[in-house]
């Protein structure tokens, strides 16, 4: 859709919403500022600023006076105005007032309606929910996507035979977002006037991210990823309301996020929904796929063209212009452009005249290789097709876990599903046996409880029904056994060991239970105590992970390297026998950093379920500097911290307060790596590099398991790495925890 229209007849509707009633709805600094981005342009170019609605919360009480928009301060104290002394119009960010305007648009006369978005949002029932600010705790106030475009383009809207609406919002499932369901009954939409289709309505409605998807949102820079891509190509300074080219926008949205999601800045997908209406009938549309919408059923075909526009024969100048021409398509040299143009021509059915034209245009043995190349790449399409189509939206986290149990020797993790599944397509296939991709498929099923035909597995019957339980009994979970070393008699500063320990076992699909143990009050007496532990777990689990409950001191014994064994059994340390992690003893006895804990694996438990695990490092310059590293951990956003230093022994003269794994414990670190050696010297590159690997191979939550194996090589770094793990689902209660050891119970 190429916009060619007056700016005295266009409207604009600038959403940007920072703060929310409720207060689990977190503020978003910045997000007024990208809807008087969006005024700003409208205004320089040239729409009268009575024709310019902003409805804005801020986040402090400074921004909803004045804000900052393009380097330039804009005052808002009594009138909206912009850097002309032109006012806009105001009104407040309530469904209330906002379900008005939409409403009332039908008494304006204008040719294009432009609808901007940034705040909250959720996919619930299906349906996209944008909250409004006055969302409370009693109700979840908003305004419903496809209700909203439903009424703009029905026959109660006489204008805007344009519309363009740019949603700038997080569409994670609520179910997702509040698992116990209790804000189901709370979402409150706006109810808005219903009609039939009217003639002449071209509508595009470009969203930040696919349903299931959490939008970026950079909380340093104060700004959204998605406004922010969007708004730096409108703001060119060649654009304006008489050349508005829509696709080229889509195009550039949809380079600019696969940019991203090759340098793992994100996994977002933006939406494009795009309805074209001749007498009163849909004449294009397409619905929620990728950008741009050449819908293929799959993002596979973007993989094909991205090969053949790769190949030597067409890569260059010449090339491109001679397929471009053969295929009857305008000449130009912007390489997305031609790659969704060489998509679209797959999609149309026109494989076979690619492949024979690039077949003729090979001169030696580097062309012929390129030419096999693509036409491989377009069978693997055509195999993986089809699995595209019956699965349902994959999580970035679930993508992760499916793949790495698939293809465990992979280097490194697939940015999206059809990349994943082409990956695996171009391994061994051999007949009558599960090839890679029937693997990672099976394992796609059983992670989204999805399916795909049986037929297309292609398998014998016995043979595919083997596969799928293998598959669901690898991922059934371990159980889980935390022993509890902590001296409830002691302060937090002090310790002396206890004279009784806790065991505490969690078996899949059954509750916690605990056992605890009189023990002699000395290092030897404690060990003799964990063992019995360990053989009441394995009378009741064949497999499990271990975890410590230390105080800061305990750490420095290595208990996660004690040894056991029996008359039988040679003795062998904990971590190599099982999967083994630390918990902070000083975390689940400080309020604060108890609560600091608990919020910041929310939000990383979010950000992996979209975005690769990544690690921040603390340098040796910062070991002594506890504020330092307390502000890092405070201000960053990466899933686990790394140490990059042998970490010191405790210090008990100077404090807890000084030590930086309690600064980093303190600040709210959940997961964090560290090392136990120094002899012989770490060899850091390589350390920082096994520890991206183990964050990124498979599911986060899987993260201990995968160092596991990693420290049963012999001569490997692995070994020298600890782990401390305060994952929340992988600790007893905290009323289970917090109950004083008696000895001799079993409950």
């Amino acid at each position: 859709m190429t916009v060619h229209v007056a700016p005295d007849r266009v409207f604009v509707l600038a959403v940007g919403i920072e703060k929310y009633a409720h207060p689990a709805l977190s503020s978003l600094p910045g997000a007024a500022a990208e809807a008087l981005r969006v005024a700003e342009w409208a205004r320089r170019c040239s729409v009268p600023a009575a024709q310019i609605t902003i409805a804005c919360s801020w986040a402090d009480a400074e921004g909803a006076d004045v804000e900052q928009v393009h380097g330039q301060r804009i005052d808002l104290t009594d009138e909206a105005c912009d850097t002309d002394n032109a006012c806009y119009q105001q009104i407040e960010p309530t469904q209330e007032a906002i379900a008005r305007y939409v409403v009332e648009v039908a008494e304006r006369s204008g040719d294009l309606l432009l609808v901007f978005w940034c705040g909250h949002g959720v996919v619930f029932d299906g349906r996209r929910v944008l909250f409004t600010a006055d969302a409370d705790a009693n109700h979840l106030r908003g305004m419903d996507v496809e209700q909203v475009l439903d009424y703009l383009r029905s026959v109660r809207v006489a204008g805007f035979g344009r519309q363009v609406v740019l949603i700038d919002s997080c569409a994670n499932h609520l179910e997702d977002v509040k698992p116990d369901g209790s804000w189901r009954a709370l979402v409150r939409p706006a109810n808005l006037p219903s009609g039939r289709n009217r003639e002449n309505v071209d509508q595009c409605a470009l969203l930040s991210a696919a349903p299931g998807q959490t939008a970026k949102f950079r909380w340093t820079a104060r700004h959204a990823a998605f406004s922010d891509v969007v708004m730096t190509w409108l703001e060119r300074p060649d654009s304006n309301f008489l050349s508005l080219d829509m696709m080229a926008l889509v195009l550039h949205v949809q380079e600019t996020f696969h940019r991203l999601h090759a340098e793992s800045e994100t996994r977002q997908t933006p939406v494009l929904l795009w309805q074209r209406f001749n007498d009163s009938r849909v004449s294009d549309h397409f619905p929620a796929t990728v950008v741009p919408p050449v819908d293929v059923a799959d993002a596979g075909l973007r993989l094909v063209a991205e090969v053949v526009a790769d190949t030597p024969m067409v890569s260059d100048g010449d090339g491109r212009r001679l397929l471009l021409r053969l295929l009857g398509l305008p000449a130009g040299d912007d390489r997305s452009a031609f790659v969704a143009a060489i998509a679209r021509e797959f999609a149309a059915g026109r494989a076979a005249t690619i492949q024979e034209y690039l077949s003729s245009m090979a001169r030696n043995e580097a062309d012929r290789l390129a030419v096999a190349d693509a036409s491989h790449a377009w069978h693997r399409r055509q195999w993986t097709a089809p699995v595209l189509r019956a699965l349902p939206i994959v999580s970035a986290e679930q993508l992760r876990a499916a793949f790495f149990r698939a293809m465990p020797d992979a280097n490194k993790p697939p940015s999206f599903l059809a990349e994943a599944l082409d990956w695996a397509a171009a391994g061994q296939r051999m007949a009558g046996r599960p090839a890679p991709l029937h693997h990672l498929v099976a394992e796609l099923e059983h992670i989204t409880g999805s399916s795909v035909p049986d037929g297309w597995f292609d398998l014998p019957d016995v043979t595919l029904k083997t596969l799928r339980a293998d598959v669901a009994k690898a991922s059934e979970a371990m159980a889980r056994l935390v022993v509890d070393l902590r001296n409830p008699a002691l302060p937090v500063d002090g310790y002396a060991w206890p004279s009784a320990i806790a065991g505490h076992l969690l078996l899949p699909g059954s509750d916690w239970r605990r056992k605890t143990l009189v023990c002699q009050p000395t290092a030897v007496g404690v060990r003799l105590a964990i063992a019995e532990l360990l053989l009441w777990a394995r009378q009741r689990a064949s497999a499990f992970v271990l975890g410590i409950i230390a105080p800061r001191i305990v750490l420095d014994e290595m208990p996660e390297a004690w040894e056991f064994g029996d008359e039988l059994l040679e003795s062998r340390p904990f971590w190599r026998e099982l999967p083994t992690v630390l918990h902070s003893a000083e975390r689940l006895g400080n309020e604060t950093a108890n609560l600091l804990w608990k919020a910041r694996t929310e939000e990383i438990r979010a950000h992996v379920s979209e975005h690769l695990p990544d690690v921040m490092w603390i340098v040796e310059s910062d070991q002594d500097k506890p504020a330092n590293i307390r502000d890092q951990v405070l201000d960053g956003g990466a899933a686990c911290l790394g140490l990059e230093f042998v970490t010191p022994r405790y210090a008990r003269e100077q404090g807890l307060s000084r030590d930086p794994i309690i600064a980093a414990i303190a600040a709210g670190a959940p997961y964090i790596v560290c090392l136990s050696t120094e002899n012989p010297p770490p060899d850091w590159p390589a350390i920082r590099q096994l520890v991206r690997e183990v964050a990124e191979h498979g599911q986060f939550d899987e993260l201990p398991l995968r160092l596991h194996r990693m420290r049963k090589v012999v001569g490997g770094p692995g070994r020298e790495l600890r782990l401390i793990w305060d994952e929340p689902r992988a600790l007893p209660p905290i009323g289970q925890l917090c109950e004083v050891p008696s000895g001799g119970k079993d409950d």
